[in-house]
């Protein structure tokens, strides 16, 4: 096969977009985890506050840890290059008539 019959399959590429796009929000939300800090007095009212945003934020991330690694368990069943004759007829890269 040549590089000019095989392009990325479109389906891989949906898949890999999601991933980066699911993995940004996830660095995103742990940063925020992180930055998460107590910084009024130290009380019963606002330590419980604090523990339930950081709950909050810890369960955010699970979910999305875990859909991020369902993702690529779903991509790696994609096969990441297709011949251009199996690719859809809307994906099909026109020739140019001159």
């Amino acid at each position: 096969m040549f590089f000019y019959e095989s392009r990325v399959n479109p389906a891989y590429r949906d898949y890999s977009n999601k991933i980066r796009s699911n993995a940004a929000i996830l660095a995103r939300k742990k940063a925020a985890f992180g930055a998460l800090n107590l910084v009024k007095e130290i009380s019963e009212e606002n330590v419980s506050d604090y523990q339930k945003k950081k709950i909050k934020l810890m369960e955010e991330i699970d979910s999305l840890g875990s859909e991020l690694g369902k993702l690529k368990q779903e991509r790696k069943g994609v096969e990441k290059h297709i011949c251009v004759s199996e690719l859809p007829e809307e994906e099909r890269f026109k020739h140019l008539s001159i």
